[in-house]
């Protein structure tokens, strides 16, 4: 267990800090739709951004057995994903057209400071820069 003055000591040399979560709410209100839909369902807030992204793969797996057909095959599907443009996330739109299956998608910056976490901007990485998967 931490004491009050340990966690304040821990929060105070975080301040300052620059990181790139999966997403963040922001001033989205498509994010933060989610966020309220999910403790609405759940009855406790969403605690990780990998629930909101977990939500976002279930998108891109819905418009790719769309675009492959009721009767699509496992390689069917495979080809749909890899060909999947701005599919609309809640952290971000994701395409993996032209990709090497990595999907380029927005990166959020976000900054700790003495009253928490707020979100610097969204950004979307070049993608020369991004590498392929490592399989």
């Amino acid at each position: 267990s931490c004491s009050a003055s340990s966690t304040s000591v821990r929060a105070a040399s975080a301040e300052g800090v620059a990181y790139t979560p999966a997403g963040s709410a922001g001033d989205d209100p498509a994010y933060a739709g989610f966020l309220q839909q999910f403790e609405q369902r759940y009855g406790a807030p969403s605690d990780t951004v990998f629930d909101a992204v977990g939500y976002d793969l279930s998108r891109v797996i819905a418009a790719a057995v769309t675009a492959a057909g009721p009767q699509a095959t496992p390689k069917a599907l495979r080809d749909a994903i890899a060909a999947l443009s701005n599919v609309k996330g809640i952290t971000s739109p994701i395409t993996y057209l032209g990709t090497d299956g990595m999907p380029q998608r927005q990166v959020a910056l976000v900054r700790i400071g003495t009253s928490g976490r707020s979100l610097v901007a969204h950004l979307q990485p070049d993608p020369a820069l991004v590498p392929p998967p490592r399989f």
